[in-house]
């Protein structure tokens, strides 16, 4: 964006032409919230989704095709890490209406658009479902669907609220640069001009001249034009001093850092400045990504677990051991602990991505001698 300004003695006339070489449009609080939105979407597609049953009375883990369809492939189209990922992220884009996971042909679909019948004493049905360019001629039930919705109401009216008036602080900070630091010119010349148009001498005044033949001058790959020799002009350039972007970055900066107060993620992690030392990234985990997770396990539960079953212990766990990184000889004390108070070999080797081990002893659990005598109690 150029600012000119055009001087002309002979009519004692001030121009002012804003010159335009691409639009700009700024959404700074567009890109904030897409920022925090893939940071929670990242997180959780890390996540291990477990299936635990019944089975002799007891509860066991089970790898059976529910295990396969959370965490393999949900459908022929997709991965479960990139699914659940997508899945999440429209759970918050779309926070009215949350995001629909649709049962279809033994495979987990999510709906880039649907209709409800939000109805409230009976089971809300889905009707006009479509997946891509496909639109699935079936009403759905409550049962035949996993919506999950985020619990973040109030904060999407908060934010909405918040970015009606920030965008008109942000329009008025970005023309302030624009005209601080916009290149302004003289230019003394005719108050009236004549051009060729169909063979014909038409008059045209000055600002329309400048319109048509001075703006090439800042457009493509131009480094400059030829203008008639009646025509001076002066770069106004150290006469009128320049103001930086400090201001500017100032308020992009203030934006993206209510975003992540909104989303309860620590400044830090949002910013990728974490240090070494700094236990921000447990904030993250639970104030950011905690909720979110525990909204999509109760919506796997409340589908795919009848309600006696899950009350004798079967349902669907969504590990969070997999979203950090272990590295194996850092962990190495850590591990020798949780092996000291009875976890085995292969629950160990699993929390670090390694396979089990197919030996009986891989499964035993063993209490050292100094944990098994604490839990007889204190003195007698």
């Amino acid at each position: 964006m150029f600012e000119w300004l055009q001087i002309f003695p002979k009519t004692n006339t001030v121009y002012q032409l804003v010159v335009s070489t691409a639009g700009l449009e700024f959404e700074a609080q567009t890109i904030a919230m897409e920022k925090a939105i893939d940071m929670i979407a990242n997180t959780i597609s890390k996540c291990e989704f477990r299936h635990y049953a019944i089975e002799g009375g007891k509860v066991k883990e089970k790898f059976d095709e529910e295990y396969y369809t959370l965490n393999v492939r949900p459908n022929p189209n997709d991965d479960g890490t990139a699914f659940w990922k997508r899945v999440t992220k429209k759970s918050f884009q779309d926070y009215e209406t949350g995001a629909l996971v649709v049962i279809h042909n033994n495979g987990l679909y999510l709906a880039d658009s649907f209709e409800v019948n939000d109805k409230v004493l009976v089971s809300k049905t889905y009707s006009n479902v479509t997946i891509g360019n496909y639109k699935l001629n079936k009403t759905f039930s409550a049962d035949d669907v996993i919506l999950v919705k985020q619990n973040n109401d109030e904060i999407a009216k908060l934010m909405q609220k918040y970015y009606a008036n920030m965008d008109t602080m942000i329009s008025y900070a970005l023309n302030d640069y624009r005209q601080k630091n916009g290149m302004k010119i003289i230019a003394k010349m005719p108050g009236k001009w004549k051009v060729k148009k169909e063979n014909e001498d038409v008059e045209i005044d000055a600002q329309t001249y400048l319109n048509t033949t001075l703006r090439g001058l800042f457009e493509g790959d131009n480094v400059g034009i030829p203008v008639d020799k009646s025509i001076e002009l002066q770069i106004l350039g150290e006469k009128i001093p320049n103001k930086d972007s400090t201001d500017f970055r100032n308020l992009i900066r203030h934006v993206f850092e209510d975003v992540a107060t909104a989303f309860h993620i620590p400044r830090d992690v949002f910013f990728g400045t974490k240090t070494e030392k700094s236990t921000s990234m447990t904030d993250f985990l639970t104030f950011a990504v905690d909720n979110p997770i525990q909204v999509l396990e109760d919506a796997l539960n409340g589908h795919m677990i009848e309600k006696e079953k899950y009350i004798k212990g079967e349902r669907i766990v969504i590990d969070k051991l997999r979203i950090q990184h272990f590295d194996v000889i850092d962990s190495a004390v850590a591990m020798d602990k949780y092996f000291a108070i009875g976890f085995s070999h292969n629950e160990i080797r699993r929390w670090l991505s390694m396979p089990r081990v197919e030996e009986d002893w891989a499964d035993e659990h063993h209490v050292t001698k100094n944990y098994s005598e604490s839990t007889k109690g204190g003195e007698k």
